[in-house]
C-alpha cells in the first residue's frame, strides 16, 4: 500500500519557512537526493558553471522549492550549450554573460533560471505585501490574453511593444472608471507550425480573424498569462474584450484563482507557468533519428527566426537546426530583457486599497464592509469608511499616486501596518498613516 506524505507544516528541516507544505516537500527530497533530477541535469561537465551549480545546490532563495525547476535547468542547459558551439560574435558575447557570475545574477537575464526564481519572488513579496491575501481572494484573478500573430522575430518584437501600449490603455480605462487593478505576469511567444495554424480548430480560427497569411514557415503566436487583482472584474473584462476583439473564438479567458492550497505557492505556480518555453525547441530528443526529424522540422520554420542578428534567406536550409533556432530565439529574448518580456502595473486607485492590516482594524471597529463572500464593492481612501483622497504624511505632504510598474514599496508597508494596535489606547489614522496614542 503506497504511503503519502501527510505532513502538512509549512517548516523546513533548516527552520526556514517554505511557500507551501508541496514545496516544502519538494526541496527536502531534492535536497537528500544523492542521485536525483537536479544533481543528474546539473552535472560534472562545465556547461553549467560552478557559481551556478553552488547555487542550486546549496538551496540559495529556496531554489529547490521550484516546481518548474527541472525543466528551466534542461532549457538553460540547451541554450549555453547551442551558444557555446556557434561562431556567431553575438553568440558567444551572450554566452560569456550568462556564464560569468557578476553577481546580478546573471546580469539579470530572463533566460537564466536563477533570475527567473528570484524575480518571481521579489514579485511575489510585493504582491503579498500589499494588495494579495487570503480575505481579497475572490478577487484575484489568472488572465490569458492572446495578442497577436507574427510570421518572424522581427514582428514579435513590434508586437511585444504594442501588447505594453495596449494593456497601459486598458489600466487607464479602469482609473477613468475610478476601479482599481493590480496585474502583473510575463509574454510567452510559442511557435507554431503551418500545420497547427490549419488543423488545430482553435488556432484556425485566430488565423482567420486576424487576417494571417499562413505561410510555409509557421510562425508566432503571442500570448500573456497574468495574475490580476480587480474587485470590478466585469468592467475590466469589458474593457480588455473591446480593447482584444475576436469573433468565433475565445482570445481571453480570465479565471478565478483556485481556492485549493496557498495562494503564495498558486502564485508561484502560475508565474513558471507563465514563463514556458517554446516546445518546439526545447521539448526535443538531443540525439538519434527523432532528433534529425527534429532538425528537419525546425529548419522548415527558420524564416519564422528572421531578426536583426538573422537574415533567413541568406542561411542554407541544412545548416539552420534546433541549436542555430535555440541561439536566435535567446538573442532576441535577451534583446528583448525583463521590461520586454514581463509587464507589471499598480494603478493610481488600487494604491488607495486599504492593506490587510488595516482591514483588520477596520473589521476589529465594525467598520468592515464585508459580507462572507468577501468585498462587494472596491473599498479604498475615499469609498471606505475612512475617507481621503490621498495618504497625508508628515509636514502636509500627499503622496503622488499615478500608475507604475509593480514595486515593493517600503513606506506604503510601513505606514499603514497596523499590527498590535490596542484599541483601548490607540487608533490609526488612515488618513494621515500614524497610530495615535488616546491614553492621557
Amino acid at each position: 500500500m503506497k504511503k503519502f506524505n501527510t505532513n502538512q507544516s509549512l517548516q523546513r528541516n533548516d527552520g526556514s519557512i517554505s511557500f507551501s507544505p508541496r514545496n516544502r516537500s519538494l526541496a527536502e527530497t531534492r535536497t537528500k537526493a544523492r542521485d536525483g533530477n537536479v544533481q543528474r541535469i546539473i552535472g560534472k561537465s562545465n556547461i553549467f558553471p560552478d557559481w551556478f551549480k553552488q547555487h542550486i545546490q546549496n538551496d540559495e532563495s529556496w531554489i529547490l522549492e521550484r516546481p518548474f525547476l527541472k525543466a528551466e535547468l534542461k532549457a538553460f542547459k540547451r541554450i549555453l550549450s547551442a551558444l557555446s558551439k556557434t561562431n556567431s560574435i553575438e553568440c558567444k558575447d551572450l554566452h560569456r554573460r550568462l556564464y560569468e557570475n557578476t553577481k546580478s545574477i546573471s546580469y539579470r537575464s530572463p533566460l537564466c533560471p536563477i533570475w527567473r526564481h528570484e524575480n518571481q519572488c521579489e514579485l511575489l513579496v510585493t504582491a503579498r505585501s500589499r494588495y494579495f491575501f487570503p480575505r481579497v481572494r475572490n478577487e484575484l484573478y489568472l488572465v490569458t490574453v492572446i495578442f497577436e500573430f507574427a510570421h518572424n522575430l522581427n514582428q514579435l518584437e513590434d508586437a511585444l511593444s504594442k501588447a505594453h501600449q495596449k494593456l497601459k490603455a486598458v489600466v487607464s480605462a479602469m482609473t477613468k472608471k475610478r476601479r482599481g487593478v493590480v496585474m502583473f505576469g510575463t509574454f510567452e511567444p510559442d511557435l507554431v507550425s503551418p500545420q497547427q495554424l490549419h488543423q488545430e480548430p482553435s488556432k484556425a480560427k485566430m488565423a482567420r480573424d486576424f487576417g494571417v497569411q499562413i505561410t510555409d514557415s509557421g510562425g508566432w503566436i503571442l500570448t500573456g498569462h497574468f495574475i490580476l487583482r480587480a474587485p470590478h472584474v466585469e468592467t475590466f473584462q469589458t474593457i480588455l474584450n473591446a480593447s482584444f476583439p475576436s469573433i468565433g473564438w475565445e482570445r481571453v479567458q480570465i479565471k478565478r484563482i483556485r481556492d485549493r492550497g496557498t495562494l503564495e505557492a498558486n502564485i508561484m505556480d502560475m508565474l513558471g507557468y507563465a514563463g514556458k518555453y517554446p516546445e518546439p525547441l526545447f521539448n526535443t530528443p538531443s540525439k538519434g533519428p527523432k532528433r534529425d526529424d527534429a532538425d528537419r522540422q525546425i529548419s522548415a520554420l527558420r524564416a519564422a527566426f528572421t531578426g536583426p542578428e538573422f537574415a533567413a534567406d541568406r542561411v542554407d536550409a541544412l545548416s539552420f537546426n534546433i541549436n542555430a533556432a535555440i541561439c536566435q530565439w535567446a538573442l532576441f529574448i535577451d534583446r528583448m530583457g525583463a521590461k520586454g518580456i514581463h509587464f507589471s502595473v499598480e494603478s493610481a486607485y488600487a494604491q488607495k486599497w486599504y492593506s490587510e492590516s488595516e482591514m483588520d482594524y477596520i473589521r476589529a471597529l465594525d467598520l468592515d464592509m464585508c459580507n462572507k463572500r468577501g468585498h462587494r464593492i472596491e473599498i479604498h481612501r475615499d469609498t471606505g469608511p475612512f475617507s481621503s483622497r490621498r495618504p497625508k504624511l508628515k509636514h502636509g505632504r500627499y503622496r503622488l499616486l499615478k500608475s507604475r510598474p509593480m514595486i515593493f514599496d517600503n513606506e506604503w508597508v510601513t505606514k499603514t501596518n497596523c499590527t498590535g494596535i490596542n484599541l483601548d489606547t490607540e487608533y490609526h489614522d488612515i488618513n494621515s498613516w500614524i497610530i495615535v496614542s488616546t491614553s492621557q
